[in-house]
């Protein structure tokens, strides 16, 4: 199937931060970039003018980042682990029926690869866990001493 080399998973965790952001702030993301209405200096702009707080696009993508890590220290915590980071087998064995990916399936061992540079890219050990580094840069090294952590 398609390329799902390290450029293209950059370009999923830009998205990724993007609406973990929407979604902890309260934006729509059918309104939000990059394909819709509002760009993230008008999410900035928005959210000062709701909050009084004087912010920036890049903070509305750390907004997103930080609420990355924390639900998945949540989710670790609650037991779900990175061999639950995939898809059902049907993705990996039934070719696509119809259009031009028509005959495509997604193999196994590119998806995984696909994920390990996920993984990376967001500050993530190979099992899936933050590093206590990136917990400590986004003010979450809380979460390290709490009760039931992974």
């Amino acid at each position: 199937m398609g390329y799902l080399g390290p450029d293209k998973v950059r370009t999923f965790k830009a998205l990724y931060t993007l609406w973990s952001a929407a979604d902890a702030l309260d934006f729509c993301i059918f309104a939000i970039a990059p394909t819709r209405l509002l760009s993230l200096d008008e999410m900035a702009d928005m959210l000062g003018a709701a909050t009084g707080w004087r912010t920036s696009s890049h903070e509305i993508m750390r907004f997103g980042e930080r609420r990355a890590h924390l639900m998945r220290w949540y989710n670790l915590r609650e037991g779900l682990t990175a061999e639950l980071d995939t898809l059902p087998e049907r993705f990996f064995e039934e070719p696509i029926a119809e259009g031009p990916r028509a005959g495509d399936v997604l193999d196994k061992n590119t998806f995984r690869g696909a994920i390990k540079t996920f993984y990376q890219m967001m500050g993530w050990d190979a099992k899936g866990r933050p590093h206590d580094a990136v917990l400590y840069d986004h003010g979450l090294e809380w979460v390290l001493k709490a009760k039931g952590g992974y």
